[in-house]
C-alpha cells in the first residue's frame, strides 16, 4: 500500500512540473502578444486622434495610401525599432504558412485596416 501511494504522488509531481514548464515557456510569448496588441490599438487610436485634430480626413488617408502603394520594403529593420515606424517595416508578403502567428507580434495594424477605419470615422464626422 505504501508504494502505491508514493507512485501516485510522484506522477502528480511530474504532471505539475510539466505544466509549470509549459507555462514558463508560453507566458513570455503571451505577454509579448498582449504588448503588441496594445501597440496596434494605440496606433489606430493615434490615427483617429490625428484625424479629429486636423479635421482633414483626406490628407491622412492619402498619406497612408501612398505608404501602402510604395513598393519599397525595408529588409534590414530590426524588430526592436518596429514601433518607431509609421507602418510595419517588415515585408507584409512574407507571412508564409505561419501568417496568423506572425501577425500576433506586429506592432502596427495593416494599412488597409487603418485606411478603412479612417474612412469610417471621416464619414461620421460633422461637415463644417
Amino acid at each position: 500500500m505504501g508504494t502505491r501511494r508514493r507512485d501516485n504522488r510522484d506522477g502528480t509531481q511530474i504532471y505539475i512540473m510539466a505544466m509549470a514548464l509549459v507555462f514558463i515557456v508560453l507566458a513570455p510569448l503571451a505577454a509579448k502578444a498582449m504588448q503588441f496588441a496594445i501597440s496596434r490599438r494605440r496606433e489606430a487610436l493615434a490615427d483617429v486622434s490625428g484625424l479629429l485634430i486636423t479635421r482633414n480626413p483626406e490628407g491622412l488617408i492619402s498619406a497612408l495610401e501612398k505608404l501602402r502603394d510604395n513598393p519599397a520594403v525595408i529588409a534590414h529593420a530590426p524588430a526592436a525599432t518596429a514601433h518607431l515606424w509609421i507602418e510595419s517595416p517588415l515585408d507584409p508578403r512574407s507571412h508564409g504558412a505561419h501568417g496568423w502567428f506572425n501577425r500576433l507580434f506586429e506592432t502596427h495594424p495593416p494599412l488597409e485596416t487603418r485606411i478603412a477605419a479612417l474612412r469610417e470615422v471621416a464619414g461620421a464626422m460633422p461637415v463644417p
